[in-house]
C-alpha cells in the first residue's frame, strides 16, 4: 500500500479498461479518475491537479498522441509522470512517444504486478523530484542549470528575481548569449568547450566573482559556485548565483569611508579593522594591523576572518571559532564589546591583545569597528612581577618555616644525644652489674632463675642490639630534616638588584633537594657537577628557573612512564665552557613535538590541560637567562628519547678582575 492517497488519471474509451485499472490502483492505495476522451481528461486534469496520467494511444477523435500533447500544455503538468498504453506493437514508433512528451509505454493487456511496479518507480520519481523542485523553488540563491550546449535546463524563481528573466523566457537559450556581457563571450565559450567535453574547468568546484546582464540592460556583480554533473552521459553545468552587488557596493562605501579617516588609519598604534557581515570577514585594515599581525597586504588581509589571526582555543579553553562569533553577536546587539583576547600572528605568534568592537552604520548597513591593543608585554610584565612577589612571599615563609623547624630540631637532636649518653652509660652500668653479680648467680640457682626471667621479660638482649641502630636511625633522619632546612633557607635567598657571585653547582644541590618531592615517585636524578668559578648572577632568580626546569623534566617523564612501574632519569651536568658557565638538564621524557618547538618560550603557550599550567615557567626562565643575565636558553629534543636544556650564563669577573 502507498503511504499516502497518489490521483491516478486513466483515460481510455474502453469501460471494461477502466473499470479493471480502477479495481486495481484504488486496491493498491491510489486515487483514481477516468475519462473516456481527451476533453474529459482535460478537464478532469485541470480540476483533480493528477500525480500520474496514463493514456490510450487509439482514441477516437483525438489519439493519445495528440492528448498528451495537450496536457503537457496545462500549468503544473511539465514534470508530471505521463504514460501511452496500447494492445497494439505494430506499427508503433518510439520517436513518437517520446517525441510527444510521454514518459513510458504501458502494453495491453496489463500484467497487474508489473502495472503497479511501473507506477510505484513513476510516483517515488516524482515524489524526489517534487521535493528537489520544492527546495529549488524556495532557496534564496538563484539555482541554474545549463546543459553540454550552454542551453538553460533549469530555472528557479531565485533566478527570476536577480536576473529578470522567467524561466519560459530562459529554458532551452543558450546562457551566455543570454547573461554573461559581451566583452566576456569569447572567454566563456572557449572555457565552455572544454568544460562540454571534460566536465572541467577553472570555474568548478570554486566560488567566484563575475558580472552577469540583468533583463534590462544593467549589469550586476554575482557570486558563482559552479559545479559539474553528468547525466544521461552529458555534462552539465550546475550553478548557485547570489547578487552581491550591495555588498559590493558597501564595500566601496567602507573604503571610501577609510580614505576620509586614512590620516588617523596611517598614525594609529593600534590596530584597526572592520568587519562586515554576513561572513564577518574582515574588509578593511590599517598598516599597523599588517603589522601587528605580520600580513604583508592589506589585500591578504581581507580574506581573512577573526578565527584565521586566533589560535584554536582561547586561555579558558574555549574555541575561538565558536567564541568569536559570541562577541560579534554581542556587539551588534549591545553596540560595543570590549575584552581580552588572544591572537596570533599569521605565522603562529600569540599575541595578548584588548579588543574593542563598536558596530557602526553606514549608509543603512550595520558593520563592526575592531580596535585591537597588543597588551603581551604589560601580561608579561604583570606576569613577572606577579611571579616575583610571589617568589619573595614564598621565600619569606619557606625562610620563617626553616627558621620554626629548625628551633625544634636542633632541641630534639641535643635530647636524642643525651639520651643515646645515658643509654649507653646505662649499658655500661648494667654490664658491671651482670659481672660482679656472676659469682653470686652461679652458688644461688633461685638468684640466677628470676634474674635470667627478668632480663627476657625486659628483651634485654634484642634492646642492647638494636638501641644503637635506632639511635643511629634518628640521628640521620635529624640530619635529612636539618639538610632540608639548609636547602630552604638557601633556596629562598633574598632577591637582589645587583649581581653576586654564586656557587651554582651547590645551588642546583639546594634545588634538587628542594624538588625531591616531584620527581622521587618517576625518575632517579644523576648528577655530574663539573669545576665551575663562582658565577655572577641573580641567584634566587636561577634557583628559580633550575625549578622549573627540573620539574618539567619530571612531569615529562611521569607522562611517559604512567601507569607502569618504570622510572626515568634525569640527569644534570655543568661545565666551564671559555668563558661561559653551562648547565645542561636532561630528561627522558617523550620529547616535544616537531610541531610546537618554535613556542615553547612563548608566554601563555602550554600544552598542558586548562587550569594545570600557565604557559609562564618556561618564557620566565628564558626572560631570566637572557634578559637578565646576557645568557643563552637552548635545548635538543628527540621524540620518545627525551629532551635537553642548556644554559649558558657569562663568567665575567669570575677572574677576580
Amino acid at each position: 500500500m502507498v503511504s499516502h492517497r497518489h490521483r491516478i488519471l486513466i483515460v481510455d474509451d474502453e469501460d471494461n479498461i477502466l473499470q479493471m485499472m480502477e479495481r486495481i490502483l484504488v486496491a493498491a492505495g491510489y486515487e483514481f479518475f477516468g475519462a473516456k476522451d481527451s476533453a474529459q481528461a482535460l478537464v478532469l486534469a485541470r480540476e483533480k491537479n493528477p500525480c500520474m496520467i496514463m493514456v490510450d494511444v487509439m482514441m477516437p477523435e483525438t489519439d493519445g498522441y495528440q492528448t498528451v500533447r495537450s496536457l503537457r500544455k496545462l500549468p503544473g503538468l511539465q514534470s508530471k509522470p505521463i504514460a501511452l498504453m496500447s494492445g497494439k506493437l505494430e506499427g508503433l514508433d518510439p520517436k513518437i512517444v517520446l517525441d510527444c512528451g510521454a514518459d513510458d509505454f504501458l502494453h495491453k493487456p496489463f500484467d497487474k504486478t508489473d502495472l503497479l511496479q511501473r507506477v510505484a518507480v513513476h510516483m517515488r520519481l516524482f515524489e524526489r523530484e517534487t521535493r528537489l523542485r520544492a527546495v529549488s523553488e524556495a532557496a534564496q540563491d538563484a539555482i541554474i542549470v545549463i546543459d553540454d550546449c550552454g542551453d538553460v535546463v533549469h530555472w528557479n524563481p531565485a533566478a527570476e528575481r536577480t536576473l529578470g528573466y522567467s524561466g519560459s523566457e530562459v529554458l532551452g537559450k543558450n546562457i551566455h548569449h543570454l547573461i554573461a556581457p559581451e566583452r566576456f563571450h569569447s572567454a566563456h565559450f572557449k572555457a565552455f568547450e572544454v568544460f562540454a567535453s571534460e566536465g572541467t574547468g577553472g570555474a568548478v568546484g570554486k566560488t567566484i566573482e563575475l558580472p552577469a546582464r540583468h533583463k534590462d540592460g544593467h549589469e550586476i556583480i554575482c557570486e558563482l559556485s559552479l559545479s559539474a554533473a553528468k547525466l544521461n552521459d552529458r555534462w552539465h553545468a550546475i550553478g548557485i548565483v547570489r547578487d552581491v552587488t550591495e555588498k559590493k557596493r558597501i564595500e566601496a562605501a567602507l573604503r571610501e569611508s577609510e580614505e576620509r579617516h586614512r590620516v588617523f588609519y596611517d598614525q594609529s598604534q593600534d590596530a584597526i579593522m572592520t568587519l562586515a557581515p554576513p561572513s564577518w570577514r574582515f574588509t578593511s585594515c590599517n598598516p599597523a594591523t599588517l603589522k601587528f599581525f605580520n600580513v604583508k597586504t592589506a589585500e591578504e588581509f581581507t580574506r581573512l576572518g577573526p578565527w584565521d589571526v586566533s589560535p584554536e582555543k582561547q586561555p579558558d579553553g574555549t574555541l575561538s571559532a565558536v567564541k568569536a562569533p559570541q562577541m560579534i553577536e554581542r556587539a551588534m546587539r549591545e553596540g560595543r564589546s570590549f575584552f581580552e583576547w588572544t591572537h596570533q600572528t599569521i605565522d603562529g605568534r600569540p599575541l595578548q591583545c584588548t579588543v574593542l568592537l563598536s558596530r557602526i552604520e553606514h549608509k543603512g548597513e550595520h558593520v563592526l569597528l575592531a580596535t585591537v591593543r597588543d597588551i603581551s608585554e604589560q601580561k608579561r610584565a604583570e606576569a613577572e612581577l606577579g611571579h616575583a612577589r610571589k617568589l619573595e612571599a614564598v621565600g619569606r615563609l619557606a625562610a620563617g618555616i626553616a627558621h620554626e623547624i629548625n628551633t625544634p630540631t636542633q632541641f630534639v637532636s641535643d635530647s636524642v644525644q643525651f639520651i643515646k649518653g645515658a643509654f649507653e652509660d646505662g649499658l655500661q652500668l648494667i654490664r658491671t652489674y651482670q659481672q660482679e653479680l656472676k659469682p653470686l648467680r652461679e652458688r644461688d640457682a633461685a638468684l640466677d632463675g628470676r634474674l635470667n626471667e627478668a632480663e627476657e621479660a625486659s628483651d634485654f638482649e634484642f634492646v642492647r642490639e638494636e638501641g644503637p641502630k635506632a639511635f643511629a636511625r634518628t640521628e640521620d633522619g635529624l640530619n635529612r630534616i636539618a639538610t632540608i632546612v639548609r636547602a630552604m633557607k638557601e633556596f629562598s635567598h633574598p632577591a637582589t638588584k645587583e649581581k653576586t657571585p654564586a656557587d651554582l653547582n651547590r645551588a642546583i644541590q639546594t634545588t634538587l633537594t628542594i624538588a625531591r618531592n616531584e620527581y622521587k615517585y618517576v625518575a632517579e636524578v644523576e648528577t655530574d657537577l663539573g669545576e665551575l668559578p663562582p658565577v655572577p648572577c641573580l641567584l634566587g632568580d636561577l634557583n628559580q628557573v633550575f625549578l622549573n626546569l627540573i620539574v618539567n623534566a619530571a612531569h615529562a617523564i611521569g607522562d611517559k612512564v604512567k601507569g607502569t612501574d618504570q622510572k626515568g632519569k634525569i640527569t644534570i651536568r655543568t661545565r666551564r665552557e671559555g668563558d661561559q658557565a653551562l648547565i645542561a638538564i636532561s630528561d627522558t621524557g617523550s620529547g616535544i613535538p616537531q610541531s610546537i618547538r618554535h613556542r615553547i618560550f612563548e608566554p601563555f603557550f602550554t600544552t598542558k590541560d586548562v587550569g594545570k599550567g600557565t604557559g609562564q615557567g618556561l618564557a620566565i626562565a628564558r626572560s631570566v637567562v637572557i634578559d637578565k643575565h646576557g645568557g643563552r636558553l637552548d635545548f635538543e629534543s628527540e621524540e620518545g628519547v627525551g629532551t635537553t636544556f642548556f644554559i649558558r650564563l657569562p663568567l665575567e669577573n669570575a677572574h677576580g678582575k
